[in-house]
């Protein structure tokens, strides 16, 4: 499993630019804006990937955290419809998960 900074991440403004810091003020990296292979990333788009960015540790935990709960659910749904829909997110939310950790 690849280790990452902790959260919380937060973001700044430093020279023009959004920049993600750990929760200990340390950054940890810089969106840009501008072009690039011929696809321009506005200012307002830059900011919008930094604020996923910093949300990701958050995101990772909380998937992890709810992936045995939605597997034990599956093994008592009594809906079809439910566990269906369970069926197509539980292998979606494990994949996201291994991408994350560095296993896919």
């Amino acid at each position: 499993m690849i280790k990452h900074t902790p959260a919380p991440w937060h973001m700044e403004i430093r020279d023009g630019k959004p920049v993600i810091f750990d929760s200990r003020g340390l950054p940890l990296g810089m969106t840009t804006f501008g072009k690039a292979d011929g696809h321009e990333v506005t200012a307002e788009e830059s900011w919008g990937n930094g604020q996923v960015m910093t949300v990701a540790p958050e995101l990772l935990g909380l998937l992890v955290e709810i992936l045995p709960i939605l597997e034990a659910d599956l093994e008592v749904a009594d809906c079809d419809q439910v566990r269906d829909e369970l069926e197509d997110l539980i292998p979606r939310i494990q994949q996201v998960i291994a991408k994350a950790e560095g296993r896919a």
